[in-house]
């Protein structure tokens, strides 16, 4: 399984596939693919219908965390925040995770919930963190690298600091 953070580059994915072929001839079984998407994505309300107010206008509210529904063939959308964990106001509806699956013959579905609950694995924190950790702690390396931000003697070290 390779998470990558955003969209696939279109040599990203030529080298995939050649590594694909490469490792299936020494025994690879399967390999899946997916961009995980933060950006470019709608977002997410739970629309509720009064039946019993006369003139049957819809309510809608910010829904919890945990749901996954198919956007698209090879893409789901995914609450990883819901209603108490808006970080921009807390007026605003959650942003979903938009996933797509590049390669692999794994069900979308069961790709989406590993991501969700991959988003629910964050260490030391009580507030869930949006993306899954697989692409957040590389995004929050690749972000400290860039401000210089490494401990002492690690900037040249090729070992993951963080794990």
């Amino acid at each position: 399984m390779i998470h990558r953070d955003g969209e696939l580059r279109n040599e990203e994915y030529d080298l995939l596939i050649e590594l694909s072929t490469y490792l299936q001839k020494n025994g690879l079984i399967n390999l899946d693919v997916i961009e995980v998407i933060k950006h470019q994505t709608c977002r997410a309300v739970e629309v509720q219908q009064n039946i019993q107010e006369e003139e049957h206008i819809p309510t809608f509210h910010k829904p919890d965390k945990g749901y996954i529904w198919e956007h698209c063939p090879n893409e789901a959308l995914i609450l990883t925040t819901g209603k108490q964990e808006a970080k921009v106001s807390p007026n605003s509806s959650p942003r979903p995770l938009r996933i797509r699956k590049r390669m692999g013959n794994t069900d979308l579905m069961l790709l989406a919930e590993q991501v969700y609950w991959l988003s629910e694995m964050q260490v030391g924190s009580i507030q869930t963190v949006r993306l899954p950790i697989t692409t957040y702690y590389a995004d929050k390396a690749a972000e400290y690298a860039l401000e210089g931000l490494l401990p002492l003697g690690l900037q040249n070290d090729p070992h993951l600091w963080f794990l």
